[in-house]
């Protein structure tokens, strides 16, 4: 994870269901850099802590699976998968 997230980005679901391991709500960000450039971002929110912590820039698809959540980078014919064990971050 790369830090606290303090942007003015749109947030939404990134993915359907209740929280992951009771904790974490996996959120898309929508930003944009210029006219000509979107952004997607996966972040954490932290319902414990009550923080928002980015997790990945360049993010296309995201989906997961009890304490494992995946993105995907690039374009979808030459899609790149990367996954996240949450249960690593809870005691």
């Amino acid at each position: 994870m790369t830090g606290p997230t303090q942007s003015t980005a749109e947030c939404a679901p990134a993915v359907a269901g209740v929280a992951l391991l009771d904790r974490f709500e996996a959120v898309r960000e929508t930003g944009t850099r210029s006219a000509f450039d979107a952004t997607q971002r996966l972040a954490l929110y932290d319902l414990r802590a009550d923080r928002r912590v980015t997790v990945a820039d360049g993010v296309d698809q995201v989906a997961s699976n009890g304490h494992l959540p995946w993105r995907s980078t690039g374009d979808r014919r030459a899609a790149t998968w990367h996954s996240l064990d949450l249960s690593i971050l809870v005691p």
